[in-house]
């Protein structure tokens, strides 16, 4: 639904990339690391919309699948399994309340829960990721 991403850890990033230290199971740990965060803060946003979605906050997941976009850089994406009583996707109506829906289809003002809970655990990850990156590189000796 929406996209994140981190600049706080770039330094760290590039210092184990040159070491030759930036592996599959480090890029795993670091997002997943970031996956439960979001999740936490999806989770607390869909609850406090202000829209009967409590019920939609323990579909809010993170795929454990590491994908890659055009330029080589990894990541997973989140959104809300399953169906509701109507056979609606739960991630479509998750979608309209956050965005809002035109008045031709029946107007709904969007909230944008989805997007600040993005906004939210984007500190708590920069945070959560420099102290990873910082733990592995002492641990290998280049901090």
């Amino acid at each position: 639904m929406a996209k994140i991403s981190f600049s706080g850890t770039d330094e760290l990033m590039a210092t184990l990339q040159k070491a030759n230290m930036f592996d599959d199971e480090m890029q795993q740990e670091l997002l997943y690391a970031a996956g439960d965060i979001i999740v936490e803060e999806l989770q607390k946003m869909v609850k406090a919309s202000g829209v009967q979605t409590e019920a939609y906050a323990s579909s809010v997941k993170y795929r454990k699948t590491i994908k890659q976009d055009n330029n080589g850089d990894p990541y997973i994406t989140f959104t809300a399994v399953g169906k509701n009583e109507h056979g609606t996707r739960r991630a479509t109506v998750l979608f309209v309340l956050n965005y809002g829906r035109h008045e031709q289809y029946g107007k709904i003002e969007g909230t944008y829960f989805w997007t600040k809970g993005v906004r939210n655990a984007k500190k708590r990850v920069d945070a959560e990721l420099d102290k990873i990156l910082t733990q592995k590189l002492k641990e290998r000796g280049l901090l």
